[in-house]
Formats: C-alpha cells, sequence, structure tokens
C-alpha cells in the first residue's frame, strides 16, 4: 500500500471526496496479485469502517454503491462486511434505549402533573403517543402510560384533566379515542389496586434498562483489577460501543434523545453522593466502581468522541433548547466529560443564565474539564464572585469550593511552571483571611505533579506552610461518621495532607519545620502526621522538631483531654471510630525518629526508654519496642521496657551462662571462646516453654547472644524457630545472631551448614517469611566467593520452578533475575558502564544503605514501594 495511505484514504471518506476513495482503492487493487487483493481489501475495509464510526456513514454508503459499480462485488461486499458489526450495534443499542426515553417522558408526565400544568403534561402525552403509534408494543405502551398517571394517587384531578383534553384532541392528532380509554382503564385499575403487579412489573422494565446499559458498559471496560498499559483492542472495543449509541441519535425513525445520552454518560463523571442521598439507596456513579485502567480507558475514549465536529455540533444543537436545570446539569457533565474547549464559551454563557443558577456548581466543574487558558480565566472570575461571601454563605462556599476543584485541572493540564505560576498569582490573594479550612483545600486541590519542581520558590513556601500547618485544625468528623475501609493509616483526613508534604521532598524541609515549630507545643493526633512525614523524608535536620514533640507527648497529661477534643480514627476491622490514644502518638514518634536514624536517633530513643523504664510515660507499642531495641543494642545498651515490663535481668543471665566457661566451642564446629556447655543450656533455653512473657524475653534473648558468640551448628534450627517469634525483642535478636553465622571468618562447616538450613526453611516457609529469609542471605553479600559458591550449589539441589530457586537466582546474579535475559542487553550496558564509575568502597557503602533501607522497609510492614536497588549495585 505504497501509494495510498491508510490517513489519506480515510481523509478523503469523511471528507466526501468518494470518486477519488474509489479511484485510489481501485488502483491500489490492481496492483496486488489476485491471491492477495482479498487481504487488501480486509485491511482497506478496517479503514472504512473507522471512517463510518467517524458518522461518515452517509459517504461510506456511498463508497460501497461505487465499489460495487466500479470495481468489483466482492470488494464492496468486503466494505459492507466490515460495517456491519457497527451497524447492528446501532441498531442494538436503539432497541437498549427506548425504555429509557419511555421512562424519561414518564418522569416529565409526573412532574407535569404535579405542578397542575396540564398543558406540559398534554404536550409530553403528545409526544408519547407521536413516537409510540407505528411502535409494534403500541400496546404495551398504553398500558405503561395509564400504570404512569396512575401512580399519581393525589392528582386525580389533574389526571382526568389531562385525558378529557386529550380525548378531545385526538382526531387532531391522529390518535384514537380508544387509545384514551384504553390509559383511563388502566388508570382506574391501578388506583383501585387491580393489576397492580402486571403494571408496576412494566414499570420495573423500563427502569432496569438504564441499569442494563450502564452494567453492560462497564462489562465493555478493563477489570477493576487490572494494572499496567490498556491496549489498543480495548480502548477500540469501547469506543465503538460509545459511537454506537451516539449514532442512535442520529437515526431518522424514530433517534434516541440526548437526555437519555446524558443520563447514561454521566456515569463516568466522577460525582460522590450526599449523605441523604447514600441513606435513601442512591448509589454513587458508575466511575467510582472503576479501576484505574478503566478510568483511563473511558476519560481517553469520551475525549477522542468530543474531538469529533459532528458529535459537538449535535449536543450543542441539543442543549440549546433546554430550559430545564436538571436537564442542563446532565448535558454540561457530559461537555466536561468530553472535554473539548468548544464547549466553553456555551457554559460560560449559561453560568450568567438566571435559569441554571442552581447548577452553576456542576458548569463549574464542567469547565474545569477542559483545560484551556481562557477556561482558566474564567474560573478566577467565577471564585472572584464567590469567596467574598464563602465564610459567611454556605452556598457561596460550596461555589467557591466547587470552582476551586474545577480550577485544578487548569493545574493540572498546564505545561508549565509560569503558567502554573499566573493561575495561582490570581487565585492565592483571593483566598478569606484566617479561613483555615478553604485555605486547607485551596491547597490539596490546587497542588501539581512534582509540586517541588513546578512551584515557583514563593508558591512552594505557602503550600507547605498552610499544609503544615493545617495538620492542628483538629477534629471535625462527628463520632457517628464511619469511615473508608480501604484507608491505609490511622492518619485519617490528615493522609492527603502527609502524603502532599513529602512530595515536596528535602526541597521543602526549612518551610516544613519553620511551619511545624510553630505549632510543635500543641499535643495532638498532628504528632502522628509530623512523624510520619520526616519518616519518609528521613532528613537528619528533623532530629530537632522530633525532639520536641517528642518531650511534649510524653509530658502530656492523656486523661485532661475532654470528651469534645479526644481525636479519632477509624478501625476498618471492626468498623468503628476509636480514640487516638497517647501510646498511639508515641509509638509513631519513636518510628519516625528510628527511620530518620543516626546516632542522634538511638541516643534519644535509648533515653525514652529509660522513662518508659520508670514508668514516665506509656509504653510504646511492639514495632516502636523492636526500634528502642535496634538502637539499644547499636549502642551496647542494657534493658528495654515493653507494656510496661523491665527485662534488664536478661542480660545479667547472659553474664551467668557464658562465665562457665572451659573447653572451647570450637569443638562443636564454632569460632567463638563460649563453652559447649554453655551452648548446651542455651539451646535447651531456647527450646523451653516459658509461662511469663519477661522470663522468656530474658532467658532467651541471653540463649540468642550465647549462641550468636559460639556460632555452633546445634543453635542454627533454634535460632530460625524464632526468626519470626511474637516477641519482636526475640524476633530482632535471632535475626541478628544469624546474621553472625554467616560474618566472614566463619568457618566453611558451619557456613554451609547455615546456608542448607536457611534454603530448606524457605522451601517449607509461607511467601513473606520466605522474602525475610532471602533478606538475611542478601545482607550477608552473596557475590562473596564462598557464599556465591553455596548458593549455587543449593540451586542445583532445588528444583527450578519454584519460588525458592528464583530467590537464590536473585541472590547469585541480581542484574540478570530483574531485569531478564537478552532482551535488557542495553540496560546491562548502562549498568556496567555505572560499575565503572563507582569504586569497590563506593560500591559497598551503597550496597550497605541499600540493605539498610530494604530491611527497615520490611521491618516497618513493608509500608509503601519497596526501596530501590540502586544503579550497579
Amino acid at each position: 500500500m505504497a501509494k495510498l495511505s491508510a490517513k489519506d484514504l480515510k481523509n478523503r471518506i469523511v471528507g466526501g471526496q468518494i470518486d477519488d476513495a474509489v479511484k485510489m482503492i481501485g488502483a491500489r487493487l490492481d496492483e496486488a496479485a489476485p491471491p492477495e487483493r482479498d487481504t487488501i481489501a480486509g485491511r482497506l475495509g478496517a479503514v472504512v469502517q473507522e471512517a463510518y464510526d467517524d458518522y461518515a456513514y452517509g459517504h461510506v454508503d456511498r463508497l460501497i454503491e461505487q465499489a460495487r459499480q466500479q470495481i468489483d462485488a466482492r470488494t464492496a461486499e468486503i466494505f459492507e462486511d466490515s460495517v456491519a458489526e457497527c451497524k447492528k450495534l446501532t441498531k442494538t443499542y436503539h432497541h437498549k434505549f427506548l425504555p429509557l426515553e419511555s421512562e424519561r417522558n414518564a418522569r416529565q408526565l409526573r412532574e407535569a402533573l404535579r405542578s397542575r400544568d396540564i398543558s406540559e403534561a398534554l404536550r409530553v402525552l403528545r409526544d408519547m403517543l407521536a413516537a409510540y403509534t407505528d411502535d409494534p408494543t403500541y400496546g404495551r405502551r398504553l398500558n405503561y402510560i395509564g400504570s404512569v398517571v396512575g401512580s399519581l394517587v393525589n392528582d386525580q384531578q389533574e389526571v382526568h384533566q389531562l385525558l378529557s383534553r386529550a380525548r378531545s384532541q385526538a382526531s387532531k392528532y391522529g390518535w384514537k379515542p380508544e387509545d384514551i380509554d384504553k390509559i383511563e382503564a388502566i388508570f382506574k385499575d391501578r388506583i383501585n389496586g387491580m393489576g397492580k403487579d402486571e403494571v408496576i412489573n412494566q414499570e420495573r422494565e423500563f427502569k432496569a434498562a438504564l441499569t442494563r446499559v450502564v452494567v453492560e458498559m462497564r462489562s465493555l471496560l478493563p477489570d477493576v483489577n487490572m494494572v499496567g498499559d490498556v491496549s489498543n483492542a480495548q480502548i477500540r472495543k469501547f469506543s465503538s460501543a460509545i459511537r454506537a449509541m451516539i449514532r442512535t441519535t442520529f437515526l431518522q425513525k424514530r433517534p434516541i434523545s440526548w437526555a437519555d445520552l446524558c443520563d447514561i454518560f454521566v456515569e463516568f463523571v466522577p460525582a460522590k453522593v450526599s449523605a441523604t442521598s447514600a441513606l435513601s439507596g442512591v448509589e454513587g456513579r458508575l466511575y467510582y466502581r472503576l479501576g484505574p485502567a478503566a478510568q483511563k480507558t473511558a476519560k481517553r475514549v469520551f475525549q477522542q468522541t468530543g474531538e469529533l465536529e459532528v458529535v459537538r455540533t449535535a449536543l450543542l444543537h441539543y442543549a440549546k433548547q433546554i430550559t430545564d436545570p436538571k436537564d442542563m446539569g446532565r448535558v454540561a457533565e457530559t461537555m466536561g466529560l468530553l472535554a473539548h474547549p468548544d464547549f466553553a464559551q456555551f457554559l460560560r454563557q449559561r453560568l450568567s443564565d438566571r435559569r441554571f443558577q442552581s447548577i452553576r456548581g456542576l458548569m463549574t466543574s464542567a469547565i474545569g474539564q477542559f483545560g484551556s487558558a481562557e477556561s482558566g480565566k474564567a474560573l478566577v472570575e467565577e471564585l472572584r464572585g464567590h469567596i467574598r461571601s464563602a465564610p459567611t454563605d454556605r452556598k457561596a462556599r460550596n461555589l467557591a469550593l466547587k470552582t476551586i476543584q474545577a480550577l485544578s485541572e487548569s493545574i493540572k493540564s498546564a505545561q508549565t511552571a509560569d503558567e502554573i505560576a499566573e493561575i495561582l498569582n490570581q487565585t492565592i490573594p483571593l483566598l478569606p483571611d484566617k479561613d483555615n479550612r478553604m485555605a486547607l483545600d485551596f491547597a490539596l486541590q490546587m497542588l501539581p505533579d512534582a509540586p517541588a519542581d513546578k512551584l515557583l520558590p514563593e508558591h512552594r513556601s505557602w503550600f507547605i506552610t498552610t499544609l503544615t500547618e493545617s495538620l492542628w485544625l483538629g477534629e471535625y468528623t462527628p463520632e457517628f461518621a464511619g469511615g473508608d475501609d480501604m484507608q491505609r493509616t490511622v492518619l485519617g483526613w490528615r493522609e492527603p495532607i502527609v502524603d502532599a508534604v513529602v512530595a515536596f521532598g528535602n526541597k521543602g524541609a526549612t518551610d516544613f519545620m519553620r511551619a511545624a515549630h510553630k505549632q510543635i507545643g500543641h499535643f495532638s493526633g498532628a504528632f502522628m502526621a509530623i512523624a510520619e512525614i520526616c519518616g519518609r523524608i528521613g532528613n537528619h535536620a528533623f532530629m530537632p522538631l522530633l525532639e520536641t514533640a517528642l518531650r511534649v507527648a510524653t509530658q502530656s497529661n492523656a486523661s485532661a483531654i475532654s470528651r469534645y477534643s479526644q481525636e479519632t480514627y477509624y478501625d476498618s476491622s471492626e468498623g468503628v471510630r476509636k480514640p487516638i490514644s497517647q501510646r498511639m502518638i508515641l509509638s509513631a514518634l519513636i518510628i519516625g525518629i528510628s527511620q530518620v536514624g543516626g546516632q542522634r536517633a538511638d541516643f534519644v530513643l535509648k533515653d525514652l526508654n529509660q522513662k518508659i523504664q520508670s514508668n514516665f510515660c506509656p509504653s510504646p507499642d511492639a514495632e516502636a519496642s523492636r526500634r528502642i531495641f535496634e538502637s539499644i543494642k547499636r549502642l551496647g545498651g542494657g534493658g528495654i521496657g515493653v507494656e510496661g515490663e523491665s527485662n534488664g535481668a536478661g542480660f545479667a543471665d547472659l553474664a551467668a551462662i557464658t562465665s562457665q566457661s572451659g573447653e572451647s566451642a570450637g569443638a562443636a564446629g564454632g569460632n567463638g571462646p563460649v563453652d559447649a556447655k554453655a551452648v548446651e543450656q542455651a539451646v535447651a533455653a531456647m527450646n523451653k516453654f516459658y509461662f511469663r512473657a519477661s522470663k522468656k524475653r530474658a532467658a532467651k534473648i541471653a540463649a540468642i547472644q550465647v549462641l550468636a558468640s559460639a556460632r555452633a551448628i546445634d543453635g542454627i534450627e533454634p535460632l530460625l524457630d524464632a526468626f519470626d517469634d511474637k516477641d519482636p525483642f526475640i524476633e530482632a535478636s535471632a535475626q541478628n545472631a544469624l546474621l553472625e553465622y554467616g560474618a566472614p571468618g566463619t568457618a566453611p562447616k558451619i557456613l554451609q551448614a547455615f546456608v542448607n538450613r536457611v534454603v530448606e526453611r524457605m522451601d517449607q516457609a509461607q511467601s513473606e517469611e520466605r522474602e525475610e529469609l532471602a533478606n538475611l542471605l542478601e545482607q550477608l553479600n552473596p557475590s562473596r566467593p564462598e557464599m556465591q559458591k553455596l548458593l549455587l550449589q543449593e540451586m542445583e539441589r532445588v528444583p527450578s520452578a519454584t519460588p525458592v530457586y528464583r530467590a537464590l537466582a536473585d541472590l547469585v546474579n541480581p542484574t540478570q533475575s530483574r531485569q531478564g535475559p537478552a532482551i535488557h542487553r542495553e540496560e546491562e550496558g548502562n549498568e556496567a558502564m555505572v560499575n565503572a564509575t563507582l569504586s569497590r568502597a563506593e560500591i559497598l557503602e551503597k550496597r550497605r544503605e541499600y540493605l539498610a533501607l530494604r530491611q527497615a522497609w520490611i521491618q516497618g510492614g513493608k509500608k509503601g514501594a519497596a526501596p530501590a536497588r540502586p544503579p550497579g549495585i
């Protein structure tokens, strides 16, 4: 197809240049050998189908007819087959949409009669009967109309007036008097309770039509759990359905109204129902039940559809005739979904129309979807008009928030930092003084992606300061309110604020600390957010801030907090709200300090441990306690207080055990100066059952220290048993002791036994424990010749299709395992270049940093993404 491109052919068909298109097709087919003609005609037919889907169906029909006359019947037949599915899909949706039209007319008829507008009711009835006279189900439709008016028990007089006027005008509009009599008979039966089940079933049939269509549309989109890119085939599948639906509005015989299409399309517009509606059983829109891939696909297809001029012209023509705000609301949302700037001018005009003031928020949100500079200016003016009254006028406040939400779309579509700065320079000065909640809503909505790079320094400072200070706004969630069952942490309403501050990274550190120090004297749940931010950014400069927060938290009197100032979080496991306790805040601060790390952090946690043992403050949770233990261990300190207990005696017991020096433990295969009898006692202590938790901790930690020093073969199994002990101190001690077995200088016999036992345990373990054991081996530097040799031996023993084999392969050759074979040659070359630029000392240092981050990630419950392996490591 060298002389004929698909784009050229499609442009000629869509542009109505059918003679040129037929000549081009004929010339291309004449060049082909006879066996290839059908194949080439099929490819050309795909182009013809695209043109048909772009609403050039009249031109396509002409093309097929001319192809039949000027080329050959076979080619015309192939082209006809290519659009047959499009035509069939259009007819299918037309049939499905007819009940939607019935239900819409029924709603309008009821509303007109309830408002005693008989003329409007007669107009609706006239439209209904005119549409139904040539319908095969005409009799059932009459029954349906009778059922609709029969539901108006309190408006029977208005129904009689309507039927009387309809009977008198029957000849004028081509109705039969018997038709009106039938409607009246059904109306009376419904009022008297007769035939109730039959008419209710008919109503249910029509009301279920919308649900069926929406459910079917959902099935055309990617699965809710799908990740990654969406295929072109999936996009075409949904696009074909949307375009077939719109084609039903262009049918010559009984076309579908845009009103019915908009009822369907708004299901793909983000809009949550109110609390009252939710209690009444009204569900949220389909958009919120779609996965990210489905949402992305729907957005892309609707925007592509909005680029078609024939679609925009038809929708604008319908919209200009609308007088009802409810109908205009659905159209405005659909225009926002199609997201073409041509709709912006129309909606801006309707913003000043008094008839549509009740839906200003909807129109404003729709304008924000267009993302053009003109739309941004219009929204700024809209915000200026509402925000002055926002502090005292609830309606103005809601409209201002809607406008801010719409402006956020303009921020997201901005291409440069200057465009973002222009919008912020116009809007930030408009915010009311001392309206902190309005400022918070503005900051969360208007924050662009990658804010550290896209914001000017003055705007960056404003956002960080506003977000940080808002952490102390306090609880404003009612006690009876539920929560999000999918929430990740107990941060609750503060979680999006934390994510926003963390997005600035170290570029926002100075402004963050300045704003936090102003508020840090006020003890609240904000301390948990501060700890989360500091821990995730990991800047050592945050330590003074965390120390101050820790001091305030330990000195606060939790019992003095009143019921009205008590903050809560939503426990999704029990479905109830629970108070945020002092213990929870202390635990969060401990973890934050530990994540920042460094010797100063270790000393702070060691000092806090003394306060915990002295009952000066509550004991933290298990994870925080383990962090304290790790800090004290690094400093070489003594016992840890957990859950109100003191276990310092455990280390005294260690001295008693290790004092039994006699024959070197080398007889048992170890390297240390520990007595063989002491090893035997330590193994016994590890396997013994302890009734009291404190006694168990003291004895087992002492025994673990003995086994770590001796590195005896007999100690490997009991240490592996304690590797995932429920007591975090025993678990951490066992993990560190096992690292001693793989340390350089370990006897080959011991090292071989250790690796063999660990791999056997991996083969028996669940996926989480298997990953932790693999991490243990990874910390022992698998690239060491002696370790690599042992791991390769284990790989020969383990079946190649098992998870254990894959884990070992990753340890032996992480680059090959993670990046794959020959397809990634370029990446391997890049990594070699990275290695060439790093000294051995730098490589080792980066590897240690990576392993420390990964261990912290695992010990922290694997929250968030796993640390990325540095290039060349």
